[in-house]
């Protein structure tokens, strides 16, 4: 999260004091799958997205993630 955070705002120079904040991830599935985040199973809408807040006591404990397919796509939760 902070190392995404760091990366825009380098990249947005002059403006950086407008730039997004990342505060999760959006996963995008061609069909409704699960993610299991540490000891947590996680599933999908019907749509197959999933979203992933950013929990700073999760990141901390840095946990195995396990995906049960490849995503077609990743948007970031601003």
């Amino acid at each position: 999260m902070g190392q995404a955070n760091r990366f825009i705002k380098a990249e947005a120079g002059f403006f950086s004091f407008a730039a997004p904040k990342v505060k999760g991830l959006v996963l995008h599935f061609a069909a409704p799958e699960s993610v299991l985040v540490g000891e947590s199973p996680f599933n999908s809408e019907h749509d197959g997205s999933l979203k992933l807040p950013f929990d700073d006591g999760l990141l901390k404990s840095n946990p195995l993630v396990q995906l049960s397919a490849r995503p077609t796509s990743v948007d970031f939760i601003e």
